[in-house]
C-alpha cells in the first residue's frame, strides 16, 4: 500500500468518524425530547393537520436520507482511483446542500415531534441540527477540502449548507 492510499483511509476514516459522531447529535437531541416532554408535558400542537404535516416530514426526511446515501454510495464508486471533478459533486441531494443527511435527520425528528405533539422533540431537532452543523459539518469540510482540494472549495461556493 502506498503512502497516498494510507493518507486517503485514514481521511476517509475520518470523515466517518465525524459523521458518526454528528449524527449521534440527533439521537442525543431525540433522547432529550423525551426527556423534555416527560418533566414539562404539553399539548402544543393540536389538530388533524399535525398528523399530516408530521407524517409528511418523515417520510420526506427518510426518502433525503436514503437518497444522499446511495448518492455517496455512488459517489466513492465512480470516483475511485480519479480525481473528481466538479460534476462529480453536484449530484443527488449534494447539489442542493452540503449536508442532505443532516437535513434529512431534522425533517424526520422535526416530523416526529409534530406527530406526537412533543414540543421538546421539536426544539430538540432544531438545536440537534444547529450544533451538528457548528461543531461536526465544519470539521468534516475541512477533511474534505484537504482530500480534495480546490474541486471541493468550488462546490462550497456554489452550494448552501
Amino acid at each position: 500500500m502506498t503512502s497516498q492510499s494510507s493518507e486517503n483511509q485514514v481521511r476517509k476514516g475520518a470523515i466517518h468518524h465525524v459523521l458518526a459522531q454528528s449524527y449521534s447529535v440527533f439521537f442525543v437531541g431525540f433522547l432529550l425530547g423525551v426527556i423534555y416532554d416527560l418533566i414539562w408535558p404539553n399539548m402544543f400542537f393540536t389538530g388533524e393537520w399535525t398528523l399530516w404535516i408530521g407524517g409528511v416530514l418523515i417520510v420526506l426526511g427518510s426518502i433525503f436520507v436514503q437518497w444522499a446515501q446511495k448518492t455517496s454510495k455512488s459517489f466513492n464508486k465512480r470516483v475511485a482511483g480519479r480525481t473528481p471533478e466538479l460534476l462529480d459533486f453536484l449530484d443527488g441531494p449534494y447539489r442542493f446542500t452540503r449536508g442532505p443527511t443532516h437535513f434529512g435527520l431534522l425533517c424526520m425528528l422535526f416530523g416526529f415531534g409534530v406527530l406526537v405533539n412533543s414540543l421538546g422533540m421539536v426544539i430538540f431537532s432544531i438545536v440537534s441540527y444547529v450544533l451538528s452543523k457548528i461543531f461536526f459539518l465544519n470539521k468534516e469540510e475541512e477533511l474534505l477540502e484537504k482530500k480534495y482540494g480546490e474541486v471541493y472549495r468550488e462546490y462550497k461556493k456554489r452550494v448552501t449548507r
